[in-house]
């Protein structure tokens, strides 16, 4: 899928209290780690149930994905604004782990940004 279609799904995922795990105001997911790849321009993301093993989705054999993040933790409560800042930084945060030698996103004399 494209940019923007994971943008949209994963934003209903935590923000629809009867179509995902979280809890319909933000939080963390109850069932487990966001797990989100790209290979190319298109990307794929699932929740892994906690205890399970922290697997991508490509299958034995399959290209690996250019770029990968887990993340378990809070989701922002604040309706699809917040929810759309807070994975750009998510997927920003991925980009930089496939950025090569350099991957600092900031200055190191600027202020981290402020991110709810």
């Amino acid at each position: 899928m494209k940019a923007e279609r994971l943008f949209q799904e994963l934003s209903h995922h935590w923000s629809d209290p009867g179509g995902r795990a979280g809890t319909g105001d933000g939080g963390m997911p109850e069932e487990g780690t966001l797990y989100v790849e790209r290979s190319g321009d298109e990307f794929s993301w699932r929740v892994i149930p906690f205890g399970a093993p922290l697997e991508p989705p490509s299958g034995a054999g399959e290209k690996h994905p250019d770029a990968r993040i887990f993340r378990i933790g809070e989701v922002p409560a604040g309706g699809p604004e917040t929810s759309r800042k807070f994975f750009d930084e998510l997927i920003a945060e991925m980009e930089t782990m496939a950025a090569g030698p350099d991957r600092c996103r900031w200055p190191l004399d600027q202020p981290w940004p402020d991110v709810p």
